[in-house]
């Protein structure tokens, strides 16, 4: 009878465990945000093994800040940039300095639209010209292009500085009317990146 008993519990042990198990799952997948538990959920995109290595890598360690930047930036490539965010402002409690999670929490305010807060993002990063150049970058799609160009002036005098960063300040020189000024930095653009066709276009505008 108590060997009866021990096998009816343990059995309904089981089917709680498997219940929940399925539970667990169905609520994370409505979520977007499946947790991969065994090798039948294995993950199967490029975005999916992205997200799996770095829940992993937390599971090990939720101070791994690398992991926990690109869990962020994975929620962000798939279109949850509430989540990115998230991830982003718990490495900056840590190190509110943190260079890579200012740069990719502005950049996910900017794919949310949210513009204004991409900007004063991109401005905590004044000395990476990255950021620099993102933000320049906006200026110009924004039609201000006295801004644009001072912050570009300042990005090309920064290292690291690419054809990218001389194209839009051309651009911005040339939405100006300084044309001749802009195709100076067209030029410059194509040293860098001789078949860059948008910035060989831009330059037949202006001459």
């Amino acid at each position: 009878m108590v060997d009866n008993k021990k096998q009816v519990t343990e059995k309904v042990l089981q089917t709680t465990v498997a219940v929940l198990s399925i539970a667990v799952i169905a609520v994370m997948a409505l979520v977007g945000k499946a947790i991969f538990i065994d090798s039948d959920k294995a993950p199967r995109s490029a975005v999916e093994k992205q997200l799996y290595d770095a829940q992993q890598a937390l599971a090990k360690n939720p101070n791994n800040i690398d992991a926990r930047l690109m869990l962020g930036f994975t929620y962000s490539q798939m279109g949850e940039h509430s989540d990115a965010q998230d991830e982003y402002s718990l490495v900056l409690k840590v190190n509110p300095n943190h260079t890579k999670a200012i740069y990719l929490l502005a950049g996910s305010y900017e794919k949310e639209g949210k513009m204004s807060k991409a900007v004063e993002t991109y401005k905590r990063l004044k000395d990476y010209e990255p950021a620099v150049y993102q933000l320049g970058r906006i200026y110009v799609n924004q039609k201000k292009y006295k801004e644009a160009i001072k912050t570009l002036e300042a990005a090309i005098k920064k290292k690291g500085h690419g054809s990218d960063t001389l194209y839009y300040l051309g651009l911005a020189y040339e939405k100006s009317g300084d044309r001749k000024t802009a195709a100076k930095h067209y030029k410059e653009a194509l040293k860098f990146t001789p078949d860059f066709n948008i910035a060989k276009k831009a330059l037949k505008r202006v001459q």
